[in-house]
C-alpha cells in the first residue's frame, strides 16, 4: 500500500476504516484522536515520511483507536471531514437505513424453510423491473425437468437412472 493511514483500525467494539493520507485528512484525524502534536512531527508530516515511518504512526494510530468505540469515532469523523466508515457485524448491515432504503434487504418465502432474509441485486437500472427472488432449491428438487427439458432425456431413461440410485 502506498498511502498511510489508510486501512481498517480496531476499536473498542469493532473496526473502523479510514483514509487519511491526504495532508488534510491526516490533520483533522490527529486533531480527532487527540494526536495534535503528530500532524507536524517530522516524521508524519508529509505523505512521504507518513509512508516511510509507517510502522510507528500505526502503532500510536492503533493505540488512539482503542480508547473510544467505532460509533463514537464514526460521528467525530463525520463532523471533521475524515473519511471512514465502519466494518459493520451482519446485524447492523440488515438493520441500517441506507441498506434498507436501497432494498438491499429481501425477504424470500421458502417452502423448505420458512421466511428467510437475504441480499437483494445492488444495480437499479430505470425502465426494468425488480427483480424476483426465489428460494434455493433442494438437493434433486428440479433433477426431472433439467433432464427432460434440457438433455432431453426421455422419461424411460429418467425412471432408470432413479431405479439405479444414479438420481
Amino acid at each position: 500500500v502506498s498511502s498511510v493511514p489508510l486501512r481498517a483500525y480496531r476499536t473498542k467494539d469493532t473496526y473502523i476504516v479510514i483514509e487519511a493520507f491526504m495532508d488534510h485528512f491526516w490533520k483533522n484525524l490527529c486533531h480527532v484522536l487527540e494526536l495534535d502534536h503528530l500532524a507536524d512531527d517530522p516524521r508524519f508530516n508529509s505523505r512521504q515520511n507518513r509512508l516511510t515511518n509507517r510502522d510507528e504512526l500505526d502503532r500510536l494510530v492503533e493505540e488512539a483507536f482503542l480508547k473510544k468505540t467505532t460509533d463514537e469515532w464514526q460521528a467525530l469523523f463525520d463532523i471533521t471531514e475524515v473519511p471512514a466508515g465502519p466494518i459493520n457485524t451482519l446485524d447492523k448491515v440488515f438493520a441500517d437505513p441506507q441498506i434498507l432504503a436501497r432494498g438491499m434487504v429481501v425477504e424470500i418465502d421458502s417452502p423448505h424453510t420458512g421466511k428467510l432474509k437475504d441480499v437483494g441485486n445492488p444495480i437499479r437500472m430505470s425502465g426494468v423491473d425488480a427483480p424476483v427472488y426465489s428460494p434455493l432449491s433442494i438437493l434433486g428438487e428440479h433433477s426431472k425437468s433439467i433432464l427432460s427439458s434440457v438433455l432431453g432425456y426421455s422419461q424411460e431413461m429418467i425412471d432408470h437412472m432413479k431405479e439405479k440410485k444414479f438420481i
